[in-house]
């Protein structure tokens, strides 16, 4: 029973650090009703159980194990399904959310760089046909007195 026991305690641990993330409030409802039906698991189940065992009372050990263990994980492991589908149906909505996010913030991207490039399009032409061949590193004074010229 020590295994047993070391197991159900370190069951407990990951549960209490589970309970400790961000549930929502579904999540939460979930959670409790595991938690309560592994205790009854665990108290009307496996302590039968073994107890049986170690007396040597393999019938009512059976016994427990077929009305009460069963039973009991059964209804267990149909909550922990759910909670599963409940986190994948979450993840599935921020996953959905954060693609429109990204896309939205794409599409703002985009907008701006064209509307830049449009900008850039219409000015192109009111400027001296010697700025036109400007390199980044060395603007000619040329350039530069004649755009101030046209802000004035």
């Amino acid at each position: 029973m020590d295994a047993v026991d070391r197991n159900l305690a370190t069951l407990d641990e990951h549960l209490r650090s589970y309970l400790g993330g961000n549930l929502s409030p579904a999540e939460q409802q979930i959670v409790g009703n595991f938690q309560r039906q592994l205790d009854q698991l665990i108290e009307q189940g496996v302590r039968p159980a073994y107890d049986f065992m170690q007396q040597g009372r393999f019938e009512d050990s059976n016994r427990a194990i077929l009305t009460r263990l069963q039973p009991a994980f059964m209804s267990l492991q149909s909550t922990a399904r759910e909670l599963v589908q409940t986190q994948l149906a979450a993840a599935e909505n921020q996953f959905t959310e954060s693609e429109e996010n990204f896309s939205s913030l794409l599409r703002l991207a985009m907008m701006i760089t064209l509307g830049v490039i449009i900008l850039l399009v219409r000015n192109w032409r009111d400027w001296p046909m010697s700025c036109r061949t400007w390199s980044a590193s060395s603007v000619p004074e040329l350039c530069r007195q004649s755009v101030v010229d046209q802000t004035h």
